[in-house]
């Protein structure tokens, strides 16, 4: 009993000797990345699908901007909005990065404000050939309009960690905080296909997007 005494108190030590360090320690210099930035590193194209040009007018870098709301609520760095075509199919990509774990919620509130009924919520892989195995969380929705909708969302957070849950990538971040490392950028990622994309091939699309934004952004995307 007194051996399991003592090790609490040395674990305690080391927490709260840790927890001093990082406080004390001087922060590094960090500037967040701007929208524009976020812009310019979206891959223009996806497995030779460029993205459909904001048909508005407002911005030929997009296809179109996400609601005032989600930018008052989440306050990201910046949100990238692309919709990628051969002519016949088209998938939705959206990107959301920020440095606050506070950016980051459960697709599913979304979802549902927005008149959709989940009807399916499960864990998911996706192969890329440079960025390996990535899971994702796949969603299948119906509304009083469409029923059968697909769509699908994960996360990369620090180390190029890729996450398929919200609360996995808090935890990375939180963790990353707390060891006093300064990768702590977040990045969301939503897809819905058009009519006329199955399954398969909308998995398949993922995993180009993410192969195509590793060299459009660097890693970051």
């Amino acid at each position: 009993m007194e051996g399991l005494i003592k090790r609490a108190f040395v674990i305690a030590g080391v927490l709260i000797a840790s927890g001093i360090l990082i406080n004390v320690t001087r922060p590094r210099e960090y500037r967040q990345k701007t929208e524009d930035e976020l812009i310019a590193m979206m891959p223009t194209k996806v497995n030779n699908m460029p993205f459909m040009v904001d048909h508005m007018g407002t911005d030929p870098r997009i296809s179109y901007k996400m609601d005032p709301v989600s930018y008052n609520t989440l306050k990201p760095f910046g949100i990238v909005c692309r919709i990628y075509t051969d002519g016949v199919k088209k998938y939705d990509a959206v990107v959301i990065a920020s440095r606050s774990r506070d950016s980051f919620h459960d697709p599913r509130v979304c979802f549902s404000a927005q008149g959709w009924t989940i009807e399916r919520f499960q864990r998911a892989d996706i192969k890329t050939e440079t960025r390996g195995v990535v899971p994702i969380t796949l969603v299948g929705m119906s509304s009083s309009q469409e029923k059968n909708k697909l769509a699908a969302f994960f996360y990369r957070g620090p180390r190029g960690t890729f996450y398929g849950s919200t609360q996995g990538l808090k935890w990375g971040m939180f963790v990353e905080k707390f060891r006093g490392g300064d990768d702590i950028d977040g990045v969301f990622y939503r897809f819905i296909p058009r009519e006329g994309v199955t399954e398969e091939e909308f998995l398949k699309f993922m995993a180009n997007f993410l192969d195509a934004a590793k060299e459009s952004s660097g890693g970051y995307f």
